[in-house]
């Protein structure tokens, strides 16, 4: 672990939930889902604010080194351009995500997005005195 990331980690009294062969595992799954995989928010560790949501390049991801990942959103509707007089039409990658998710028994929290669809976020550190209720 980079030890930026560990002290990061340590001063903010974070528990690691997932470590990179998870990641691995779920970047190989994901990027299967559709044309593109779905679309993603990532929360890093050392950010307050979160990236995306939008498309992500997994090898880029797991190279730069997925333990600054505190949590990613895994968005199941994705929003396709249709001109400029028609509202996008929506990708629904629900069904896809969840059996990615139960495949690899990754625990996850679910939120609905102003879309009205599910995001899936997984945890990558939690803090210690509330972890959040996950789902299997």
């Amino acid at each position: 672990m980079h030890p930026k990331a560990l002290t990061l980690v340590r001063q903010r009294g974070l528990a690691s939930l997932m470590n990179h062969t998870r990641w691995t595992a779920l970047a190989q799954a994901l990027d299967c889902v559709g044309d593109n995989g779905p679309m993603v928010s990532i929360k890093y560790i050392d950010r307050e604010a979160m990236d995306g949501p939008s498309h992500i390049h997994w090898q880029e991801f797991l190279q730069q080194g997925s333990e600054w990942c505190e949590w990613m959103d895994i968005h199941s509707c994705e929003p396709v351009h249709r001109g400029r007089l028609l509202a996008p039409a929506l990708l629904d990658h629900c069904q896809a995500i969840q059996a990615v998710l139960k495949q690899l028994g990754q625990a996850f929290s679910q939120e609905n997005d102003d879309q009205g669809g599910p995001i899936f976020r997984v945890w990558g550190y939690v803090e210690g005195r509330q972890p959040p209720a996950l789902l299997r």
